[in-house]
């Protein structure tokens, strides 16, 4: 079974599943910090360790993921067309 193209001159559907992964990193990270404020040294520090790692792998995807996903895309709809 294959994925329904949009249309050729329309606009491409939106995905909206990397914004509702990320708002739900936001919200758990927020619940981290607010506990980490509550119970603690150690867990802020946890916490922390968290959220750089978490910010890196979001600046990755916006940096890098993007703009690999777009150059795919027009590599495949070059060879389509060949």
């Amino acid at each position: 079974m294959t994925a329904p193209q949009p249309p050729e001159n329309g606009p491409r559907p939106r995905r909206y599943g990397c914004i509702v992964a990320l708002l739900l990193g936001f919200v758990i990270l927020g619940g981290l910090l607010a506990s980490a404020i509550l119970a603690g040294t150690f867990t802020l520090a946890f916490v922390g360790v968290v959220a750089a790692i978490f910010g890196s792998v979001v600046l990755h995807y916006l940096v890098w993921g993007r703009w690999l996903g777009e150059r795919i895309r027009e590599d495949v709809q070059r060879e389509e067309e060949e």
